[in-house]
């Protein structure tokens, strides 16, 4: 870090020269520094993500529900089991006769006997001993052995389809999760006859719908994918980050407005449906603040060299305080260097304003357990993976979970979320936002991608 200092501002041909690398660079300086303009704050409303009412596609008793409300279940768990007798001894009738071969065999041997009977018909019959009859006899009880045996096959397949159909049957007498989630009701119990009616109703809480409804004339501002900040009533300040999945594209003429549906993480179900919140949505990044994705290398070497000579320029003239920064300086702990830090230049006394800014933070999460013993057996396969930079939050909303990076560049926590999951590991990304306060001329950064 190098500083040069003078007690008074960058002269006109200074300020020249920073103008000059700002159009070398193919964005304008005072669009870094002031924030995209965030839309208001809407009502909106916590929903489950998907609910379901679990009942009997067949008429019979319950035998036994094996979940009560509010217990958590697995996709695919057993929940309800109707009385099946019946249907339990017809599987073993089924099963008894697709594993008979007794006929199969007899008519095996049989057409083994009759084959060689006709072999030795053919040779006497070749050297004129018998007449055409008995050889014409003997391959007509060949060919009858042949398709008795055929048929006994035929009748074993049948029997292995019966099988199926009252193995099916046996299954219509049992309930299964459809989804992972938690029983929000139980509508009958053990002993009742049912047929059509409802016997459980189970909620999907991860991820959280949230329902928006939006005024038109914000119609065309928000876009699948946006973030979305949520505050849900009855915890405070607290910020939770959605995305946005669904944005309807008609109107309701009656209230000019139209919906938009976000999925907002709930792991642990530590969020409860049905709380009503407000929502801001976030606007995405000017695409003038990045040169990563479209700028020439040739461009960015041409304004690294404007630049060298923009320090020598200032240097030479010993005026304003100019601050070049030699590396990019994170906020996050585990952002890799990808961006190349071209260069900082701004006057430190031109910064007497400031300005607010909403600051991220994308922490990696491994998803939770009930309990710390799961959460030390997590921690012993992840290091036997040889993922060693990992640490078990102690306080908070994520207490007892392993955290494997903070991050405040989106990009690099997706990466990290792809590498943790592709070793086998379950795990989730926790948005976080702050408002913070900071010197109206920072941000002043121009980054170009470093190639990998």
């Amino acid at each position: 870090m190098k500083t040069i200092q003078t007690p008074f501002a960058l002269p006109k041909r200074a300020s020249q020269i920073v103008a000059t690398i700002s159009v070398l660079l193919g964005f304008s300086l005072s669009a870094l520094a002031v924030d995209p303009v965030i839309p208001k704050r809407l009502d909106c409303l916590l929903e489950p993500y998907e609910v379901v009412e679990v009942s009997s596609a067949v008429e019979g008793v319950i035998e036994k529900i094996y979940v009560d409300r509010n217990d958590v279940v697995k996709r695919g768990q057993l929940l309800v089991e109707l009385d099946s007798d019946v249907e339990k001894t017809q599987v073993n009738l089924a099963r008894t006769r697709a594993e008979m071969s007794t006929n199969i065999e007899l008519r095996a041997t049989e057409l083994a006997f009759y084959q060689r009977n006709l072999d030795r018909l053919q040779a006497l019959y070749d050297a004129d001993t018998i007449s055409l009859h008995v050889k014409d006899q003997a391959e007509t009880d060949t060919s009858k052995s042949r398709l008795q045996l055929r048929n006994a096959q035929d009748s074993q397949t049948l029997a292995r389809l019966e099988l199926a159909k009252a193995e099916a049957i046996l299954a219509l007498r049992t309930m299964h999760s459809p989804i992972d989630g938690v029983v929000v009701a139980r509508n009958k119990v053990a002993g009742e006859f049912v047929e059509d009616q409802s016997i459980l109703r189970l909620a999907q809480l991860d991820p959280l719908k949230v329902e928006v409804i939006v005024p038109v004339e914000m119609f065309g501002t928000i876009e699948k994918g946006m973030l979305v900040e949520v505050v849900p009533e009855h915890y405070g300040d607290a910020i939770f980050m959605a995305t946005v999945t669904l944005v309807d594209k008609v109107i309701d003429p009656a209230s000019g407005t139209f919906d938009v549906r976000a999925e907002l993480p709930n792991p642990g179900h530590t969020i409860p449906s049905g709380l009503r919140c407000t929502v801001q949505f976030l606007p995405k990044p000017a695409e003038s603040t990045s040169i990563a994705s479209n700028a020439p290398v040739e461009v960015v070497a041409e304004a690294e060299v404007a630049l060298e000579v923009a320090e020598v320029a200032v240097a030479e003239m010993e005026v304003a305080e100019v601050e070049v920064a030699a590396e990019v300086v994170v906020a996050a702990v585990n952002d890799a260097p990808r961006l190349q830090k071209v260069a900082m230049l701004h006057a430190v006394e031109e910064c007497t304003a400031s300005r607010k800014t909403r600051l991220y933070s994308y922490r990696v999460l491994a998803d939770p357990y009930d309990n710390f013993t799961g959460t030390r057996s997590l921690v012993k396969l992840l290091k036997a993976q040889g993922v060693d930079d990992l640490y078990v939050v102690a306080s908070g909303k994520n207490r007892g979970q392993v955290a494997l990076g903070l991050y405040h560049q989106k990009p690099y926590a997706d990466e990290r979320l792809d590498e943790i999951f592709g070793l086998g590991f379950q795990v989730h990304m926790d948005i976080r936002s702050e408002i913070k306060i900071v010197p109206a001329c920072s941000g002043l950064q121009m980054f170009a991608d470093r190639e990998r």
